[in-house]
Formats: C-alpha cells, structure tokens, sequence
C-alpha cells in the first residue's frame, strides 16, 4: 500500500506532485483548509504538508485545529524572503516533529519501498 500525502495549499506546482508520484507516494490536494478536511477524512492520509498561506484559513490555523482532530504529522511550509519554501515550527516540538518524520521516513528505504 502506498504512502500518503496531503498537500493544503492554493498553489502546488505540478512538478511537486510529479516529483512525490514518481516516489511512489499518492498524492491528495486541498485548495484550501474546508477541502482539506474533507479529504482528510476520505483518504487518510500519513502525512499532511500545509502551506501557512492557505486561504480560507491560515496555515497555523489550519495546524491548530487539524491537531485537535488528530495526531497525523503535520508539516507547515512558509517561504523565506527569497521566496523559497521553508518549514516552520515552534522550538518546544522540533523534537516532537523530528520523531513523527523519523517514524514516518523509517519505512521508507528507497523509493522503491515507497510503494509498499
């Protein structure tokens, strides 16, 4: 079975999706936060990717209430001032953060893995 992820934001590029596809993960996206979770609930996803400019509902918003549905690991991309994306978190669950993706990378050995 393979991996999934959610992606939350109004503009994934394409490439992105290809680039997760082509690593063996399925690949789920919202427009905004309402969609999210709709597909949240359908497809159960592993893994969630929230881009902090969502709209509808901000990203940390968006964060903040998904958490208080469930324990599903959460990344929150923003972008630096030369616009490249960047993950953000509060330094009281860096480590809580770092052992979901640790959990959640373990299982995946190559991209081959990836699929199962």
């Amino acid at each position: 079975m393979k991996k999934k992820v959610l992606i939350m934001s109004a503009t994934i590029p394409n490439n992105d999706i290809l680039a997760l596809e082509a690593a063996g993960l399925e690949v789920e996206t919202a427009q905004n936060y309402p969609e999210g979770v709709e597909k949240l609930d359908e497809t159960s996803p592993d893994l969630v990717i929230i881009d902090e400019m969502l709209p509808v509902v901000n990203g940390r918003e968006a964060c903040s209430r998904l958490r208080q549905m469930s324990d599903i690991p959460i990344i929150l991309l923003s972008t630096n001032r030369s616009g490249q994306a960047v993950a953000r978190a509060n330094p009281a669950v860096i480590c809580l953060l770092s052992a979901r993706v640790l959990s959640f990378s373990s299982s995946i050995r190559s991209p081959s893995s990836l699929a199962n």
